[in-house]
């Protein structure tokens, strides 16, 4: 049968309208596009779309291929002597198939790109890659099925197991079901990329049982044999996805820092995303102003290199005393890139401050690099007004540094570090 002629006949095509007709509803109707903060990072664009549509995806090939397989074995196309093998019969009836159930997939990915005006990059389409092989999977394991039930009984049941078995995943636990099931359990941010081995399991999962099966047709003279030979397929597939999966948490593995940088200077550099590289200019001249304005007044922190956090998606690395991360692209916005550098520069010898204590050296750093009015609003929003008329410790703060500030620039910088260190007594 010619390929024209078998897309006629298949039930893919009279599925096919309603398949687009449901992608377009997710991608316009369910607010499944980019986040905001997406910077035209392709990755972060092309995830968003398909993530509540894994499981519809799915559910078409699986259910179109029973009805195809159903309708073979109701032709009696199997009892045919066998010009051609069943794998070529099979892989015919279920190319209609399979590309109904990959528009799912694709045309919403498109349509985030066009609309996002960013070109596709081969990280950007490793989920759906994924979901394309696991797609194949499923519509195997549906073109078996079929061959062994009616398909007017299996194919609706077959299409609301898969919908319900994976979209329900996210909902239940131990976590590491979510990271088998073919639906992957997160849509990226900037910066972030699926690692590859978080992708294993997935298809683990459904190509050991789809492989298996698929094996019966081995032209083997034991029986025996080929039944063993495609059990031990199909129980390696979900073991390998358990045995990798297993001890994750309800985030996949994620390969952060993707993003193309661009950097400025030197001691520091300060490296921003491609996308935001606009504000680099003005970024570093803040960072500059703060670090010169400690360094006035005794205080050297000479950090090398200040990266934008925003690249590490939800995993944020911490700072070291060379190495800063801030969230320049954020802080560039609300324009203030000067007090997080300064929050930055204000290093703590512990992991947990005393930040009443340590109150006074904060505000001399404010006052000395002129941004005592931010930290003044920093601690109204911490729960205690930084207003003139406060009675106690606000007032007292401000003797304080102001009777500090008379010393020379010396003794100043030594008061500056006993605080330091005072608010880090008996901390760890």
């Amino acid at each position: 049968m010619r390929l024209r002629t078998s897309l006629r006949a298949s039930c893919a095509l009279w599925a096919l309208p309603f398949a687009i007709a449901l992608s377009l509803f997710y991608y316009f109707a369910a607010n499944s596009t980019a986040p905001p903060n997406a910077l035209h990072f392709a990755p972060a664009i092309t995830s968003a779309p398909i993530l509540p549509l894994y499981a519809i995806a799915y559910a078409f090939a699986g259910s179109l291929a029973t009805w195809e397989s159903g309708r073979l074995r109701s032709a009696g196309i199997w009892a045919l002597s066998p010009a051609r093998s069943r794998y070529r019969v099979a892989a015919h009836a279920l190319l209609p198939v399979l590309g109904t159930s990959w528009i799912v997939l694709i045309l919403p990915t498109t349509l985030a790109l066009v609309q996002y005006t960013t070109f596709p990059t081969l990280d950007s389409l490793r989920l759906l890659a994924m979901a394309i092989l696991v797609c194949a999977g499923h519509a195997v394991l549906g073109f078996a099925i079929g061959m062994r039930v009616s398909h007017v009984i299996a194919a609706p049941i077959v299409a609301a197991t898969i919908w319900v078995m994976v979209a329900f995943s996210w909902a239940v636990d131990p976590p590491w079901l979510r990271h088998v099931s073919g639906q992957y359990p997160t849509d990226l941010m900037f910066g972030e990329v699926p690692s590859l081995i978080s992708l294993t399991p997935h298809i683990l999962l459904t190509w050991g049982i789809a492989a298996g099966v698929s094996l019966l047709w081995l032209p083997l003279r034991s029986g025996l044999a080929r039944i063993t030979l495609g059990f031990a397929i199909a129980l390696a597939g979900p073991v390998g996805a358990y045995e990798i999966a297993r001890d994750w948490s309800y985030n996949p593995p994620l390969t952060v820092g993707q993003a193309e940088m661009a950097c400025l200077g030197e001691s520091p550099k300060v490296c921003m995303p491609e996308a935001t590289a606009s504000h680099l200019p003005k970024v570093r001249r803040d960072v500059v102003s703060v670090l010169n304005g400690l360094e006035a007044a005794g205080i050297n922190t000479s950090p090398v290199v200040i990266t934008d956090r925003v690249v590490d998606g939800r995993f944020s690395r911490p700072s070291t005393a060379k190495s800063w991360r801030l969230p320049l692209t954020a802080a560039a916005e609300r324009g203030s890139v000067r007090f997080q550098t300064l929050g930055a520069a204000v290093r703590f010898p512990c992991t947990r401050p005393d930040f009443a204590a340590a109150r006074p050296a904060m505000l001399w750093a404010a006052e000395v690099t002129h941004l005592s009015d931010s930290y003044r609003k920093w601690v109204s929003q911490q729960g205690e007004p930084a207003t003139d008329d406060t009675a106690g410790s606000w007032a007292d703060t401000q003797k304080v540094v102001a009777k500090t500030r008379l010393l020379p620039v010396e003794q100043q910088a030594q008061w500056f570090a006993k605080i330091i260190n005072n608010a880090c007594d008996e901390k760890a």
